[in-house]
């Protein structure tokens, strides 16, 4: 009968420990870069909410001064939404914002 070689297995415990180890640390760079990007983006799409809230307020502001142009920003706010632009535009907060005087 063979005997139980522990230097043997004891050496292929730790190399597979290893392998497992820089497997675990090669999917956490991996992750954390994706992470990362995702972060990228997220301020991405938040800076241009912003601007875009800013763009809506400022058409507001001119739509008060100027009434002309009320029915060109219902046809802007109707197109961004995805109805078609015959259509009337339901009444709602910038929708009300826009027909003020």
């Amino acid at each position: 009968m063979k005997s139980f070689d522990s230097p043997r297995t004891l050496q292929w415990c730790v190399h597979f420990g290893t392998l497992g180890v820089l497997g675990l640390v090669l999917w956490y760079v991996h992750e954390s870069r994706e992470l990362s990007g995702h972060q990228k983006l997220s301020a991405a799409h938040t800076q241009n909410g912003m601007a875009l809230g800013q763009v809506l307020e400022g058409a507001a502001a001119y739509s008060q001064r100027d009434p002309s142009v009320v029915p060109l920003l219902n046809q802007i706010v109707a197109r961004a939404s995805g109805a078609p632009t015959s259509a009337p535009v339901a009444p709602g907060p910038a929708a009300s914002t826009l027909n003020r005087r």
